[in-house]
């Protein structure tokens, strides 16, 4: 608790004012309820708490990173306003689209924005983040009176928060990269924990260096199936995408193997208009194991969202294909397997 020095000029002001008046002389009661009020204003001003916020941002790595949160009981959020309370704003490349984060390729990551008990309109205790079965707690509390009028939180503004770690966080024990992250929030009382709202992730990423081999093996489609993108109509055997609905974000979905020798990939990237995204890759697809004959693990599909602007050119026009880079496990990156959008 911080004290400021109190100013008692006022109140000597005031006591000569109201001993002009004679109140002092003919009601000292009502002169020394007055006085009182007038401390104690001064009081609540300058002897009010102060917090303290970090000025130099919490650096998070593997190994202080927390391995579960809080035993708390968990509350379901009932309010599905402002993305259920939690609103990322930035990330080190500044790219979000809705619950989609853009991640650039720097070696540290930075995530902000602001998080609130929704149902409750009222600021939250704790802010964690969970990636990859590890849990990080996130920096919280933060000014935000633009937050605090705009959303109608009680209580108080402080409501800004920011993470700051290590990027390998965002990676499994295979090397692959995490699909998602979740946010979780401990409400005011460090009782429960509201339920998590998740994120995608796109990584913007390079394999430049990494060595190539081409692909011998036709069957599969050369080891990868689009089966969804962006409502469009797939013609398979063509390799094209027609008519993509008109939306901010483009789903995509399918699945992706080294179909030369029957296993799942180390890492799976699309590229267009000159960037390399790499795509969260390892869902579950049991039927693509199957009918491929994959002889390890069914984690063979990608589901992911994109922003449309990564895919319109410099006019405003969409791009005209899209690539996707295969790497296998050996870290050999395949020849690319082009899909034509048309009519988009």
């Amino acid at each position: 608790m911080n004290c400021g020095l109190v100013n008692l000029e006022p109140a000597l002001r005031f006591y000569g004012f109201m001993r002009k008046l004679f109140i002092i002389k003919e009601h000292p009661f009502v002169f020394i309820v007055a006085l009182i009020v007038l401390l104690t204003v001064f009081l609540l001003i300058f002897l009010r708490p102060t917090h303290s916020y970090p000025t130099s941002a919490v650096f998070v790595s593997e190994s202080n990173a927390g391995s579960s949160l809080p035993n708390y009981e968990v509350r379901e959020i009932q309010s599905g306003e402002w993305n259920k309370g939690v609103w990322i704003e930035s990330t080190d490349a500044g790219g979000v689209i809705g619950n989609t984060l853009l991640i650039s390729g720097s070696d540290t990551i930075v995530i902000s924005g602001w998080a609130v008990d929704i149902d409750r309109r009222c600021p939250v205790s704790d802010i964690y983040m969970e990636v990859n079965d590890k849990f990080i707690k996130g920096v919280y509390g933060i000014p935000r009176p633009d937050v605090r009028k705009q959303v109608g939180i009680k209580c108080s503004s402080e409501v800004g928060f920011y993470f700051y770690f290590d990027r390998r966080l965002l990676e499994n024990e295979e090397g692959t990269t995490a699909s998602e992250i979740k946010f979780h929030l401990i409400d005011m009382e460090k009782s429960k924990v509201i339920s998590s709202v998740p994120f995608s992730l796109i990584f913007q990423s390079s394999v430049s260096g990494k060595p190539t081999r081409s692909i011998k093996t036709d069957e599969w489609l050369k080891g990868l199936v689009l089966d969804y993108c962006g409502g469009g109509v797939i013609v398979q055997d063509k390799r094209q995408v027609q008519s993509i609905a008109n939306e901010n974000v483009i789903h995509m979905a399918g699945w992706a193997v080294d179909i030369d020798h029957k296993l799942p990939l180390k890492s799976l990237y699309m590229a267009v208009n000159g960037n390399l995204y790499k795509i969260g890759y390892g869902t579950s697809r049991p039927d693509v194991k199957e009918a491929v004959g994959i002889s390890q693990s069914d984690a063979l599909g990608f589901d992911a969202f994109f922003p449309r602007t990564i895919f319109q050119n410099a006019d405003g026009t969409m791009c005209d294909h899209i690539e996707f880079y295969l790497e296998d496990k050996e870290g050999y990156i395949c020849e690319p397997i082009r899909y034509d959008w048309v009519n988009n």
